[in-house]
């Protein structure tokens, strides 16, 4: 009669703990669901013949940027910090994008307290084929909004950048490679309104 207790016993712990870590698992997948990397919609850069994302309309401020936005936006203390010029805030998206299973960081810029940017920043290792990357993304761009209205293209002993824009009256959208001996690789994609 005890064995069988304790068997019962010990039946009783073993599905309660696994009962548990189902639960675990469970919550673990969601929280990993609502990090995942959104894909930048490319082909949505654009809209009413001006260049933006997400329909948000240049000169707002950040508090309506972030009442319209599809995801939650907060200060980016870092570049605050350090890269801000006197009258530039930046705002960073809570969780990162992704364009062709390269993840990236989404900034939102404002001068003046007025929405000038949105850019994502692409971070390569050197084993990634980055310039494969960014080839098909000029294609992409190519397809998608017709020849470049300029590129430019620079070269040094610590620093290589090539530069494709495509401009309108008002906006222009950008996107940039830079890689060197003393950096790591990187991208932007980038619209905003033009100074």
């Amino acid at each position: 009669m005890k064995i069988k207790k304790r068997f019962t016993g010990f039946i009783l712990v073993a599905v309660i703990a696994l009962v548990v870590l189902v639960a675990i698992c469970i919550y673990l997948f969601m929280e990993r669901g609502k990090h995942s990397d959104a894909e930048i919609p490319l082909e949505r850069l654009s809209e009413g013949g001006e260049y933006r994302f997400e329909g948000l309309e240049w000169g707002i401020s950040a508090e309506e940027a972030a009442k319209q936005l599809s995801f939650e936006i907060e200060l980016d203390e870092y570049k605050n910090a350090y890269e801000g010029a006197v009258g530039t805030t930046f705002y960073k998206a809570e969780h990162s994008f992704a364009l062709d299973g390269q993840s990236a960081i989404a900034t939102l810029e404002f001068q003046d307290g007025e929405l000038a940017i949105v850019k994502f920043d692409f971070d390569f290792h050197e084993e990634q084929n980055y310039e494969q990357w960014f080839e098909a993304l000029v294609e992409e761009m190519l397809r998608l909004y017709g020849e470049e209205s300029r590129k430019l293209e620079n070269a040094n002993d610590q620093l290589q950048s090539i530069v494709y824009i495509w401009e309108t009256e008002q906006t222009m959208l950008q996107i940039t490679l830079m890689t060197g001996d003393s950096i790591y690789p990187g991208a932007l994609v980038g619209v905003g309104r033009k100074p």
